[in-house]
């Protein structure tokens, strides 16, 4: 990155995981844990009752959970008993949500199904709010990436404009990082869940050339991935030169490569350098026990949601 965002992001890593150590050996304690604590064995879905009374009772709610707790299953349930419109921010999570009792609308399928709940990323679900009835709910998936990545996707600024126009309808928000989406709402009730936090070391490598520092730290010896918007083309492009074309794999969202595909299937990083957009983190939990090195590129107007949720993925790794 190009600066040290040591106490923007501290109030974020005490609650998602617990000690972060920087490079000038500062060390954070966590914070008292808040909000509804989710055994080991339990899931966000266990708590179905509680949110939708909550959601009844307020109308505008945001969920806030860690990754891996069971988001999207609990929306896929929500939406079997109510009729929902559900956002989700890239077509590679439209996959999660294949059951009888939700339509998904895509390039293919453009239409949207009056009896079903329907799910849509961002450009195609602004285009369906008219036919909602005020029956309707709308759940808007990784509701963080609206005010993240508002600056360069007019249809999440869209899609802000479009909930904010309506009245009578329930929506509700969900999160493992929350930024500033509940103002942009109005949200009147936020319901964090919590579960044990891991312990985390974090190095942050302040440099003025982030593209070459990245090159140097991609070494043979260990699984890599790394996460960078700016960069991810042009280095997946140049490691492939360097390290054979079959051992890297672009995860972006004009990618359409079997090793993208395969990583999607399996929820498994295989190749011995993974680089992605933000695409990869949202809806993916991988199943990777190895140690892996992740490498995250940060431009100093990133909010801390990039790196919690790009950690936030890898839980089962040991190392």
């Amino acid at each position: 990155g190009d600066k040290n965002p040591n106490p923007l992001y501290k109030a974020a890593f005490d609650k998602e995981f617990g000690v972060v150590t920087t490079t000038t050996n500062i060390e954070y304690e966590p914070t008292a844990t808040s909000g509804i604590v989710i055994p080991k064995d339990g899931w966000l879905c266990d708590y179905m009752d509680t949110i939708e009374q909550e959601l009844e009772t307020n109308r505008r709610i945001e969920v806030v959970s860690p990754t891996g707790t069971g988001k999207t299953v609990l929306i896929t349930e929500y939406a079997k008993k109510h009729k929902t419109l559900i956002i989700v921010p890239f077509n590679s999570q439209l996959v999660n949500y294949g059951c009888d009792w939700i339509n998904i609308i895509s390039k293919d399928n453009k239409d949207f199904d009056l009896e079903r709940s329907n799910v849509a990323v961002y450009d195609q679900a602004i285009k369906h709010f008219g036919l909602l009835g005020d029956d309707w709910d709308v759940i808007v998936d990784e509701c963080h990436l609206l005010w993240c990545d508002r600056s360069w996707r007019e249809s999440a600024t869209d899609v802000v404009n479009r909930i904010n126009d309506l009245n009578k309808n329930k929506v509700m928000l969900l999160t493992a990082t929350n930024t500033i989406e509940d103002s942009l709402f109005n949200v009147e009730k936020t319901l964090t869940f919590t579960r044990e936090r891991y312990v985390v070391e974090v190095k942050w490598i302040d440099v003025t050339t982030p593209y070459s520092t990245i090159e140097k730290l991609i070494t043979d010896n260990k699984k890599t991935c790394v996460f960078s918007d700016r960069y991810a083309k042009s280095l997946a492009s140049n490691q492939s030169l360097k390290m054979g074309w079959g051992n890297v794999v672009l995860c972006h969202s004009e990618s359409k490569s079997k090793g993208y595909q395969r990583i999607l299937d399996n929820q498994m990083l295989d190749a011995r350098l993974t680089v992605s957009t933000k695409i990869l983190y949202s809806g993916n939990n991988f199943n990777n026990e190895d140690p892996i090195r992740l490498i995250i590129q940060i431009d100093g107007n990133y909010d801390y949601s990039y790196i919690v949720q790009s950690v936030g993925r890898f839980r089962k790794c040991k190392d």
